[in-house]
């Protein structure tokens, strides 16, 4: 079954990031992906993670699925802080918000939203991207 798949290119986000580490110098910065290092190349849990999650942990109530579009209190701060709280998009619901697993699924739903409703649509995508969002946008064979 799997004899037919064929092999992707090299993802040309982590080449970069095979660059940067091998880079000697020491003043370099790593700005490919999207996560925070220290100096010793560890992505440390930051203390305001860790009491965020004390928090939620202590005031959990169920572990049920959230509602298609998500957290509705989550959906709603994520938009005033987007656009300000006393925003008039805000204030007179004229932006409607999802919640998606992370970045990949973000793109993932608003591709098919796209193509669904707006087939014609130019999708810009930069260079380098990530290999799986070019998959997603069916831009590879």
């Amino acid at each position: 079954m799997f004899n037919n798949l064929k092999m992707l290119p090299p993802d040309p986000v982590f080449g970069l990031s095979e660059q940067f580490a091998k880079d000697e110098r020491s003043d370099k910065v790593n700005l490919t992906i999207g996560i925070y290092k220290n100096n010793d190349g560890v992505t440390p849990i930051f203390e305001a993670v860790h009491k965020a999650e004390e928090l939620l942990l202590k005031d959990e109530r169920s572990k049920s699925y959230l509602s298609i579009e998500g957290d509705p209190l989550y959906r709603k701060l994520s938009q005033q802080l987007i656009f300000g709280k006393n925003s008039n998009l805000v204030l007179n619901k004229k932006v409607q918000s999802i919640q998606t697993p992370g970045g990949t699924g973000a793109i993932k739903v608003f591709s098919d939203f796209m193509f669904e409703r707006f087939p014609s649509s130019t999708i810009w995508i930069s260079n380098p991207t990530w290999g799986n969002h070019l998959s997603i946008f069916k831009i590879l064979d």
